[in-house]
C-alpha cells in the first residue's frame, strides 16, 4: 500500500531511525496482516520514498508498506488512521502492484514552501533567491558517522519562486 501522509510542524522531531520504528510500531497495532521479512527479528515494513529532514512539516510525503492479504481500503485506513505516530495524519492510500517500481526510484522533486518572519523585504527576498539560482555551485558538507560528506546542492535546485504574503 502506498500511503500519502502529512507531517504537522508541531510533530515530535524524531530521526530517521526513531521515525521509523514510531511507524513501524504504529503499524505494528494496527492489527493489519503486515508482512515481517526475517522471521528471527521480525518488523513491520516501512519505506520511505524521500525522507525529509528532521522537524519539518510536510503535506504530502509518501510511504509504503506489505500486507501479506488484499483488503479493502477502508478497512487499511480504519486500521491505520487511530494509530499514526504523534503529529501525523494519513492524507490518502493506495493499492499498489507488488511488482512496481520500488517507490525511492519514482520519487523524481519536492517542492518546498517557506515562509519567512522578520523584516526582509520582498526585493531582498528576491534578490537573494536569484543569487542562490545565478550560484554555479551550493556547497554542503555533513556529518556521517565519523567523516564528512561533501557535495553540491545546486543541481538539486531547479527554481525559486517568491510569493507575496497573502493567503
Amino acid at each position: 500500500w502506498r500511503l500519502t501522509v502529512r507531517r504537522a510542524a508541531e510533530a515530535p522531531p524524531l530521526s530517521q531511525r526513531e521515525l521509523a520504528e514510531a511507524w513501524d510500531q504504529a503499524i505494528a497495532a494496527s492489527g493489519l496482516p503486515i508482512f515481517v521479512g526475517d522471521p528471527v527479528k521480525p518488523k513491520a515494513r516501512v519505506v520511505f520514498g524521500a525522507p525529509l529532514t528532521v522537524g519539518m512539516a510536510s503535506d504530502g510525503e509518501l510511504l509504503e508498506i506489505v500486507l501479506t492479504e488484499r483488503l479493502p481500503a477502508w478497512q487499511v485506513r480504519e486500521a491505520l488512521q487511530p494509530r499514526l505516530p504523534a503529529g501525523w495524519t494519513l492524507v490518502d492510500l493506495a493499492d499498489v502492484w507488488l511488482g512496481g517500481p520500488a517507490l525511492a526510484g519514482r520519487v523524481t522533486a519536492a517542492d518546498y514552501r517557506i515562509v519567512l518572519a522578520g523584516e526582509a523585504s520582498g526585493s531582498a527576498v528576491a534578490t537573494a533567491a536569484q543569487a542562490l539560482l545565478a550560484a554555479r555551485s551550493l556547497p554542503r558538507e555533513r556529518a556521517k558517522g565519523d567523516t564528512v560528506v561533501r557535495y553540491d546542492l545546486r543541481p538539486l535546485l531547479a527554481d525559486i519562486q517568491v510569493v507575496a504574503p497573502g493567503p
